[in-house]
């Protein structure tokens, strides 16, 4: 996540973070990131307002960029970079 906002200086950055894990947005510390209701319809139609959909190898990510016509970038490990 820092990797995206390093990659677009003088641009307001934040983050929807869906996640069935219990997560804070203060486990972000530095990072404008708002945490999903929770609820799967939601979250799913959160992610197609994105500008960017980010996520590991999913129907869920995937649905919520084909859902928006949004850009679509699947992590396959921890280690990968995105190329904004």
């Amino acid at each position: 996540m820092r990797n995206i906002v390093e990659q677009l200086p003088g641009q307001r950055v934040s983050f929807l973070v869906c996640s069935d894990a219990q997560l804070k947005p203060t486990d972000f510390s530095d990072l404008q990131v708002r945490c999903g209701s929770g609820h799967i319809v939601e979250d799913l139609y959160g992610l197609a307002e994105t500008d960017l959909v980010v996520g590991p190898p999913s129907t869920y990510s995937g649905w919520g960029a084909f859902y928006g016509q949004k850009a679509l970038a699947m992590l396959q490990n921890p280690a990968d970079v995105v190329d904004v």
